[in-house]
């Protein structure tokens, strides 16, 4: 629920609010009905709160009432990625359950919504606009195909929908990875479901690892996707929250795959403790820096399933690599 309501920018706004007038943490304790050293725990970000004992917090400096309206945002949005995800079983539900567009050894769900004064767009208008994104990577999140049979639709409600695993549409690959399912609504609002690259023709072990560096260079890639969308959406994109859940994880092994020389972790991994992993995180739109740390907050319980400590030049050393591939790509196309 923490990541949902914007934790971190409610901290932030709470701490501002509390030094404009002049209360110390004490005080501000005491008007809460809440010790000290709990206060001292929101400060710090603390997650593991008790939602009563943070909103005590918030009410003394008048921000219940944004936790009502990040409440109710947090709400539709899950409305949003319930149905999203219903239509998608709907679509599937002909298919064998090992068709690669089912994604049988799992699959990554990233949703992402944008916070702000947003103005209304068309579903028209917001295809155009996604089709405008520059592309991240070989097989960037929520691609606009220009082939016909592969275009995203704009239905009755202007939520769009694209489903590029398809059987019988003319597909280039047609393994899990490149079997994407997605959709956009004008209310800033976007889900996207695909398999694992692990997972894709070119393994010889579909299911059994998960490459230690592409988890995040996909997360990324899906992030910056959402920075660029809300830069571009009518009126005032203040903040985006992206949700990501990695499931199939149960019995994967974490490797240098992609990159088999590299050394991106030096601790020595297990199989994966989980079967799942769900991390959220709000980023602002426009703060220098923040990518790194953000995404560094996003991947830790990843890679903490499988007993890695990621670190943060980790991060950067793979975001590196990442920006000179996409430039790569940005000459070529």
């Amino acid at each position: 629920m923490a990541d949902v309501l914007d934790w971190d920018a409610l901290v932030r706004e709470t701490k501002r609010r509390r030094d404009k007038e002049k209360l110390t943490q004490l005080k501000h304790a005491q008007l809460a009905g809440v010790s000290r050293d709990t206060v001292r725990s929101f400060d710090r970000y603390d997650r593991s709160l008790s939602l009563e004992k943070a909103i005590a917090i918030l009410r003394v400096v008048g921000l219940v009432s944004e936790v009502d309206r990040l409440r109710h945002a947090a709400g539709e949005q899950a409305d949003f990625v319930r149905r999203s995800l219903e239509r998608w079983d709907e679509l599937i539900r002909p298919l064998p359950k090992n068709h690669p567009s089912c994604f049988p050894h799992g699959k990554v769900s990233y949703s992402y919504q944008i916070h702000g004064e947003l103005e209304p767009i068309s579903g028209q208008a917001l295809l155009n606009l996604l089709a405008g994104v520059p592309a991240v990577s070989g097989w960037p999140p929520f691609h606009v195909f220009s082939k016909r049979s592969l275009q995203p639709v704009v239905e009755i409600d202007d939520e769009i929908e694209c489903w590029v695993g398809r059987p019988g549409d003319d597909r280039i690959f047609a393994d899990a990875p490149h079997a994407d399912y997605w959709r956009g609504s004008p209310q800033g609002r976007f889900l996207l479901l695909r398999g694992y690259q692990e997972d894709g023709d070119e393994s010889q072990e579909p299911g059994a690892f998960l490459d230690a560096g592409l988890p995040l260079w996909r997360a990324a890639d899906v992030l910056d996707h959402a920075l660029n969308v809300a830069r571009r959406f009518p009126g005032k994109a203040e903040r985006v929250v992206l949700l990501v859940t990695w499931d199939g994880l149960a019995g994967r092994r974490l490797v240098n795959w992609s990159r088999p020389t590299a050394m991106f972790f030096e601790q020595s991994a297990q199989r994966s403790r989980a079967s799942s992993v769900t991390n959220a995180i709000t980023v602002e739109i426009g703060v220098d820096g923040a990518t790194v740390l953000s995404l560094r907050n996003l991947m830790l319980p990843l890679y903490a399933a499988f007993d890695v400590d990621l670190q943060e030049q980790d991060i950067a050393s793979e975001l590196t690599r990442r920006r000179a591939k996409s430039a790569e790509i940005a000459r070529v196309n």
